[in-house]
């Protein structure tokens, strides 16, 4: 009986420590994510050449060992969630500015 409880604990620690990983990881997409969109705006790209350029940058971060987990597919999705972020809080500024210039 303890040798199951340390074979599940052994377990368990293998999969706490990679979902660890993987959230390290994924946050350092994200950050990654927020300069390849930065970088692509400086260029005088359309929309689709910006985006693979902002995967490229970001897939290059990735761990190789981290890039089965981290399709680029799931990058262009990671890039396109914060780039929507990132425009609904220049909206958001925007819109406060009005507000204030209008009162």
């Amino acid at each position: 009986m303890e040798t199951y409880i340390n074979v599940a604990l052994s377990i368990l620690a293998v999969v706490v420590t990679f979902f660890s990983y993987y959230l390290a990881v994924k946050n350092k997409i994200e950050e990654a994510a927020k300069d390849a969109i930065n970088a692509a705006e400086d260029l005088e790209l359309i929309g689709q050449e910006k985006m693979q350029i902002a995967v490229e940058q970001v897939y290059d971060v990735i761990p190789s060992m981290m890039k089965p987990v981290f399709p680029k597919s799931f990058i262009e999705q990671i890039i396109q969630e914060v780039f929507d972020k990132m425009a609904e809080f220049a909206e958001k500024q925007v819109e406060k500015e009005r507000n204030k210039n209008g009162d």
